[in-house]
């Protein structure tokens, strides 16, 4: 893109409102939580919870990685004079800005009154 200022940008990013600390906490809730259940059960002689209690601990910390994986991604998109850049960052990987010239490129604002 050309060094001119830039006249417009949206940068999308996903809502993180708990931080890494609160994550790693809020699966260790969910996992003590589910141990002293699934401990509970095969003390009154009922222990097939407990291989689906770790079944529960995986599939949550999954998730929760999932979800730290993806917490950096973003979406950008610059008009900068006559360029439109469209960059896309995920969790592997940083595309480059794809560069289209904006006459391509329209957007309508519909008025709601």
């Amino acid at each position: 893109m050309a060094s001119s200022v830039i006249a417009y940008r949206i940068i999308a990013r996903p809502g993180c409102s708990l931080s890494p600390k609160g994550r790693i906490g809020v699966v260790a809730l969910i996992a003590l939580f589910s141990l002293v259940v699934a401990i509970g059960f095969s003390l009154v002689c009922a222990w097939q919870v407990l291989p689906f209690a770790g079944l529960v601990l995986v599939a949550t910390s999954y998730a929760f990685y999932d979800i730290n994986c993806h917490a950096t991604d973003y979406e950008s998109i610059t008009i900068e004079g006559d360029q439109l850049a469209v960059e896309k960052r995920d969790y592997k990987n940083t595309r480059p800005a794809r560069l289209f010239p904006t006459i391509i490129g329209r957007a309508y604002l519909a008025s709601t009154a």
